[in-house]
């Protein structure tokens, strides 16, 4: 992950650079931290009686994007984020179990903007990695998929659809899974603030190499944030504070009977330094919609088999 997150800040300094060679291109670009807090509860948190599973934990984010104009109506998006979670090698005197100690993605977007619309396809790269106790369950997830935005006035609508493969020595994480989001944002304030809400849907296998067969599993992500951008430039570029809440729902259907289900609630606040929108809102309509946390999701997983 120490390659993502120096990726992620290369992104947007290099962009930067590139903006000072080549001043009439549109490239814009972003660096963006957060703090949070994390609480998981559910069925399924400990459900074996040992109390090994993390139920709180802090965590830090950063993640930066570049997009690069092909034409005029053309747009490349490359896109970087990498987490880290405090959670510890021991808990209650057990070793932590199912726990995520840190996951990244990269996401390249190619698509086709007008004044009001964006199309495009995507794909992402996510990494998930456990603690020390649990390294088996290590997975790398592939996304590939469709992605629509529709702009009119101070709103901006986006979707988007996918598919998704894993990979693991221990396929704990989801599998063979398909996945739809949707996003909706009221731009206030001149498009300095920004207020959302987002969700996605997922379905696919769990423990595929069961003798039993897979397991289903069913995701539900629900997402409220709200941005602010600052009045004072940094660095160079617009500066902006958001929060954001996020909440998380994961259940599995076991081939040989019985639910289990796990929720994650996420409060995060953080920074962003834009280069080359001088406004949240025009950052947005610069820029394709922001992909789902795949890396995020998949280390909620295995807390439920």
């Amino acid at each position: 992950m120490r390659r993502i997150t120096a990726f992620a800040v290369s992104l947007s300094v290099g962009t930067l650079m590139a903006g000072t060679l080549w001043a009439d291109t549109p490239i814009v670009s972003g660096l963006d931290f957060a703090l949070g807090s994390t609480t998981r509860t559910g069925t399924a948190i400990n459900s074996s009686g040992t109390p090994g599973e993390a139920d709180a934990f802090n965590l830090f984010e950063v993640g930066g994007f570049t997009t690069i104009p092909l034409g005029p109506q053309w747009r490349l998006q490359l896109e970087a984020s990498t987490r880290d979670n405090d959670i510890p090698a021991v808990i209650g005197g057990f070793f932590s179990d199912d726990s995520s100690t840190r996951s990244g993605q990269f996401g390249l977007q190619l698509g086709y903007a007008t004044q009001d619309w964006y199309l495009g396809a995507f794909g992402a790269w996510a990494s998930t990695r456990f603690t020390n106790f649990d390294t088996d369950q290590n997975a790398r997830t592939e996304a590939v998929g469709l992605a629509a935005a529709y702009h009119r006035g101070d709103w901006m609508f986006a979707a988007q659809a996918g598919v998704l493969n894993a990979r693991a020595p221990n396929p704990e994480v989801m599998d063979d899974g398909r996945f739809a989001a949707l996003n909706a944002v009221h731009f206030l304030n001149q498009g300095q603030t920004a207020i959302g809400a987002r969700i996605a849907v997922a379905d696919g296998d769990q423990d595929t190499d069961s003798g039993s067969g897979p397991d289903d599993i069913d995701l539900l992500e629900i997402g409220l944030f709200i941005e602010h951008g600052l009045d004072r430039p940094a660095f160079g570029g617009q500066a902006s504070l958001f929060a954001e809440l996020n909440w998380l729902d994961v259940v599995e259907n076991r081939s040989g009977g019985g639910t289990q289900r796990a929720q994650e609630t996420q409060i995060s606040l953080g920074m962003r330094i834009v280069f080359g929108a001088p406004s949240v809102q025009a950052r947005s309509r610069a820029t394709a919609p922001r992909l789902p946390d795949f890396g995020r999701w998949q280390g909620l997983v295995p807390i439920v088999d």
